[in-house]
């Protein structure tokens, strides 16, 4: 009896654990950053404009998209 009273609480606090850090996952606000569009030269390759979140360094084609 000791084990399965054990083994509940195990449960119940890995269930707690599991939902405190997916709502602190979809509670991210990101901090944008605007990279501007670069042409490519001979000697360096260039990039679309984009957005980059300092905090997570989630890339992002359009600042909407978040």
């Amino acid at each position: 009896m000791k084990t399965r009273k054990a083994s509940v609480a195990l449960l119940t606090v890995l269930v707690l654990l599991v939902s405190m850090v997916s709502v602190a996952c979809k509670q991210h606000m990101h901090i944008m950053q605007k990279h501007d569009l670069r042409a490519a030269t001979c000697t360096e390759t260039g990039n679309g404009e984009y957005w980059e979140c300092t905090d997570c360094g989630k890339l992002f084609i359009d600042e909407d998209l978040m």
